[in-house]
């Protein structure tokens, strides 16, 4: 048999209404519908290759009494075909998502960036005009379509009717106060990766097409992929918002937190934190802004957990701040240490990021105290051999040389000429600085006026207590 190349996916999804016949598929006849998938995405591939004469991916959906093939071509378009490779939807679209996320019996469907629904138990089209389409809770509705700024409610025929009563508009702002998606989430229908040779096994790949409009907040994978309900991969994974704050007239900013635990060689985790907002009238969505990640195998183990912990919080109505430990290059002196990030909730309601030229960002935005200097700041012993007591050396306060940095880079950045020759040298290798200024005060602002103030005290303390930055070195390393 000539290789054709197919890679296939299967979406197990069973009735709810049907909890018996569940019950017999799900647990005892697990190897017969095996045999079945196996045989007919083999018979498939064959007819379908001959068909298009072209190699295709195929993915196919079982429901109780029916299987469905999401076929694309080296286009990367994609259709829809049933078991007697009858052609449903032709090879022309650019996505079919996974079905009954968005409407219940129906695939959501996108063509020419438009989105549409196809109902597949009448086979009926509803045409890709909208640019996004919510789920419908309005009695004789199946969804709410989004055209520019107008909205429509569309019933399961694709007549649709003009929403005029702005409670009925679908309101981010609400959405994403109660939001969140589980990957794993029973009701989900589950695609499962059929291999080339038409087998298919437990444990190989399950994939899941977040619903349009959960994608277009771009705060978690547009396709969750390697979803093992048994043996290795992804085993839990979920999107959730974790805090909102209304920072303007009309706009909502939320942070949420992607969270994926999976199995290869051992477990592992990652989360990633996101900033987003959204605005009602008309309804906007802010490209979301990636803040930061921690994963297992923490590398920051030496660290006590209120140092490790991400924090975020809104310093005020537009400015967002978010800290985490992390592993970096720019500052040579540590490899681990706390950093802040700063972002800004524009007046359109765009997320922007807030970047200095200075290493520590947070004497620009915010009126420092002792937490900003403390914290866990290691270097690793790079001539370790294997035979010492220690390869890192850690201490959890910033030490004299990091403070004259930190005052010094607020001046810099002013264009402030430097008499000494230390800081002379080390700002002239700076490419952003420009010496211009005999004394910048005129440009410094009253944040910036007190930190460096705060930062002269804490210099003066820990010259007279130099104990206040001891160096711990220990053997160091990673966890789980």
């Amino acid at each position: 048999m000539k290789n054709i190349g197919l890679i296939c996916i299967v979406l197990l999804f069973i009735s709810c209404g049907k909890e018996k016949k569940k019950d017999i598929i799900t647990n005892q006849n697990t190897e017969n519908i095996k045999e079945k998938i196996e045989h007919t995405v083999a018979d498939v591939s064959k007819t379908i290759d001959k068909t298009f004469e072209k190699k295709l991916y195929t993915y196919i959906r079982k429901t109780s009494d029916s299987i469905f093939y999401i076929v694309s071509d080296t286009s990367k378009k994609t259709g829809l075909s049933n078991t007697e490779n009858r052609i449903l939807l032709p090879i022309e679209f650019d996505k079919i998502y996974t079905p009954d996320l968005t409407a219940k019996g129906f695939f959501e469907i996108k063509k020419s960036g438009k989105l549409g629904l196809y109902d597949y138990e009448n086979e009926n089209i509803i045409p890709c005009k909208y640019d996004i389409i919510f789920p419908s809770k309005t009695e004789g509705f199946i969804a709410i379509g989004k055209i520019g700024k107008e909205f429509f409610h569309v019933d399961s025929k694709g007549s649709t009717t003009k929403i005029t009563d702005e409670n009925d508009i679908p309101d981010y702002k609400k959405i994403m106060k109660r939001f969140s998606f589980d990957f794993f989430a029973k009701e989900n229908p589950r695609i499962i990766k059929i291999l080339k040779d038409g087998t298919y096994s437990e444990e190989e790949e399950r994939v899941i097409f977040v619903p349009s409009y959960l994608e277009v907040l771009d705060i978690m994978p547009e396709m969750m992929s390697d979803l093992a309900y048994g043996g290795a991969g992804t085993y839990k994974s979920s999107s959730e918002v974790i805090e909102t704050k209304e920072v303007k007239s009309g706009i909502m900013a939320f942070i949420s937190k992607y969270i994926m635990y999976g199995n290869d060689a051992r477990d592992y985790h990652i989360e990633e934190y996101y900033l987003g907002s959204v605005h009602k009238n008309p309804i906007q969505i802010s490209k979301s802004q990636f803040l930061g990640s921690e994963s297992s195998g923490n590398i920051f183990n030496y660290c006590d957990e209120k140092t490790k912990k991400i924090t975020y919080s809104f310093i005020n109505d537009s400015i967002f701040e978010y800290k985490s430990m992390v592993e970096q290059e720019e500052y040579p002196k540590y490899d681990h240490m706390k950093t802040y990030s700063y972002s800004k909730i524009t007046d359109k309601g765009t997320v922007v990021s807030l970047n200095t030229d200075r290493f520590y960002d947070f004497t620009k935005y915010v009126v420092i105290n002792d937490g900003y200097l403390e914290g866990c700041y290691g270097k690793k012993n790079d001539n370790y051999t294997g035979d010492d007591e220690w390869n890192m050396e850690y201490s959890d306060h910033l030490d004299l040389e990091d403070l004259s940095i930190m005052k010094n880079e607020i001046f810099a950045e002013y264009g402030y000429i430097f008499k000494t020759p230390k800081w002379k040298k080390y700002f002239s290798k700076k490419t952003w600085y420009t010496p211009s200024h005999e004394n910048v005060n005129a440009f410094l602002s009253d944040i910036e006026k007190a930190n460096i103030k705060f930062i002269l005290q804490k210099i003066k303390t820990i010259e007279e207590n130099p104990e206040y930055v001891d160096k711990q070195k220990i053997m160091y390393g990673l966890s789980g």
